[in-house]
């Protein structure tokens, strides 16, 4: 079966294509809905088909399977948000070809002042760019919450005070909305 591009670009976990001793690895992660494996047809890097007895699937629990032993009759469960690493005894990678590029994450706070950090400085490094300018906020977030606040208010009170008023009703009787 055919996977389309835009549903393995949801599957790879970008970056983590690699060489090692043996082949190369990559890391596969269900980003979609809980799901079952029903068979490995085929492996493919750059256009180069890997043979299937030279790739080996590891569950990261102790589980390494053959792709020959996921099957139709014994599917594997791959729960949303699992990840499983697929092992290619192949040719490396030619160096600079297939960039190895983590963007520095922290999955209990992608948000805290010290990782924000040291992704910009991966962009520096990475893009050769300064990004002194992304290093404070060029508005100020509270005002802006201020802002938002009171548009919604006013967009709220303006027809409550209209309706209130009879000024909604005079209006729309005057300019024929209310047919």
């Amino acid at each position: 079966m055919f996977v389309p591009r835009v549903l393995l670009k949801r599957l790879y976990t970008f970056g983590s294509l690699e060489n090692t001793d043996d082949g190369v690895w990559f890391s596969i992660r269900n980003r979609l809905s809980d799901a079952q494996l029903s068979g490995v047809r085929g492996v493919s890097i750059a256009g180069r088909s890997i043979p299937l007895a030279d790739v080996r699937l590891d569950f990261g629990d102790g589980r390494v399977m053959r792709p020959e032993e996921i099957t139709s009759s014994a599917p594997l469960a791959f729960a949303l948000r699992s990840t499983f690493d697929v092992h290619a005894r192949t040719a490396a990678l030619a160096p600079g070809k297939y960039p190895s590029t983590r963007v520095p994450r922290d999955t209990a706070d992608d948000d805290a002042p010290g990782i924000i950090a040291e992704r910009q400085r991966f962009v520096e490094r990475f893009a050769n760019v300064s990004t002194e300018h992304l290093e404070k906020s060029s508005f100020d977030p509270h005002m802006l919450a201020e802002i938002i606040v009171g548009v919604v208010l006013a967009g709220e009170l303006s027809p409550a005070s209209a309706i209130s008023s009879s000024d909604w009703v005079s209006s729309h009787e005057r300019y024929g909305r209310n047919r």
